[in-house]
């Protein structure tokens, strides 16, 4: 697979992700949104160097 149709495939799990995030948060009130991950020592480590 090239890579626009990997990236088209995750759009679509995007998507599916974001439509999972907005069932689980039906029912509750918020005003803002806050997406998170965690990152790695090593990758972490690699972008100080960079930097």
């Amino acid at each position: 697979m090239n890579s626009a149709g990997s990236a088209l495939t995750s759009l679509k799990k995007l998507d599916f992700w974001a439509e999972e995030a907005a069932k689980a948060l039906e029912g509750l009130e918020y005003s803002t949104f806050l997406v998170g991950t965690k990152v790695s020592g090593l990758l972490s480590e690699n972008e100080e160097i960079l930097c």
